[in-house]
């Protein structure tokens, strides 16, 4: 599946949305102290943005309804554990 979601996510990372190119400009300073990559495969997924040494992640184009998470193009999931 890895291998699958790559050329995707290196796609994306190619042409941010504002909101993606915002934040990055922020977490890729280190200001926070943490290392992120951006549009990184996990699992069968593609997150914007991970701290792997905090096990967080952070999707710029999502919103947070009443514990569902509703994408721009009309998708939804729950918060992703790894």
């Amino acid at each position: 599946m890895k291998k699958a979601l790559t050329p995707v996510a290196r796609r994306l990372r190619s042409d941010p949305t504002e909101v993606e190119r915002h934040l990055w400009h922020v977490l890729r300073a280190k200001s926070l102290g943490v290392k992120f990559r951006r549009q990184a495969v996990i699992g069968r997924y593609i997150v914007d943005f991970v701290c792997f040494e905090k096990k967080l992640v952070i999707e710029g184009s999502m919103i947070r309804v009443g514990g569902i998470f509703r994408g721009m193009n009309g998708s939804e999931g729950r918060g992703l554990r790894f």
